[in-house]
């Protein structure tokens, strides 16, 4: 089993990526970011800031990137500005928030298989690895399996590394905890998002540890994973205070043994 200790917390920008609009805003919210006691953030959702300025932001308020999302066309289309990203901020987990519609079936993962090929030794020969996100549509079944694990599959010989997302597996029907077992071997980022149901039978995001997932299930997995980085995630608060709900994230997996440093 592995010592949670080194499994270091991150924070998705994504979660406050309404809070982000201009560089001076980005600036205040990863000063509480910072407050909150995050020392590590995962670079996404953020617009209207050049990578400078994000960089800057971030190294200014003592943050460090744990981790990216760029869209899958940015690697493929110049891998080289993809690299220099990542080494101004100073990451080498690069990963993406998913794949377009295009790539949606099987012939979807030979595509991008195919593609893959081509881009995953460029960031190998850099250093950084690379990670697939998944949401809930990944779950659909093809061929008696699910897309997810056909990816899983073909893409074994090229590095492609899964960036489980603990919401989006239980909204697709399946257990978290099963996935992080399955794919550990292939993870060195996670992402940790609770779901609640409202009365209405309506799934939404919640704070981690306030919603109905399996959490000592899914930490029992996650610490038997050779994963760095444990990154909250929270894609809305209806109204809610959002630098609250990451703060309190932030807090149930401290409480639960993850590492700040």
């Amino acid at each position: 089993m592995r010592d949670n200790a080194i499994q270091k917390i991150g924070l998705n920008m994504f979660s406050l990526r309404e809070l982000c609009g201009d560089r001076a805003a980005l600036e205040r919210t990863l000063d509480r970011v910072a407050n909150a006691g995050y020392r590590y953030v995962q670079v996404s959702g953020i617009r209207g800031v050049d990578p400078e300025g994000i960089a800057a932001a971030m190294d200014a308020a003592g943050l460090s990137a744990c981790a990216t999302h760029v869209g899958w066309d940015r690697f493929v289309g110049d891998i080289d500005e993809v690299i220099d990203l990542h080494r101004l901020y100073g990451t080498t987990h690069a990963a993406i928030g998913g794949l377009p519609d295009e790539y949606r079936s099987a012939d979807g993962v030979g595509r991008f298989v195919r593609e893959a090929r081509d881009v995953l030794p460029r960031l190998a020969e850099a250093g950084i690895d690379f990670s697939y996100h998944n949401h809930n549509h990944e779950f659909v079944r093809i061929a008696g399996t699910t897309w997810l694990d056909l990816l899983y599959k073909e893409s074994a010989d090229l590095g492609v590394n899964f960036e489980i997302d603990t919401y989006w597996v239980v909204a697709g029907g399946a257990d978290p905890a099963d996935y992080i077992d399955r794919f550990a071997s292939r993870m060195s980022i996670v992402h940790v998002k609770d779901m609640t149901v409202t009365t209405a039978r309506e799934q939404r995001f919640a704070p981690v540890g306030s919603g109905n997932l399996n959490w000592p299930r899914v930490f029992d997995a996650i610490r038997c994973a050779p994963i760095e980085f444990v990154i909250v995630e929270q894609d809305a608060h209806y109204g809610g205070d959002e630098i609250a709900n990451v703060t309190d994230s932030f807090r149930f997996l401290v409480d639960h043994g993850f590492a700040v440093e």
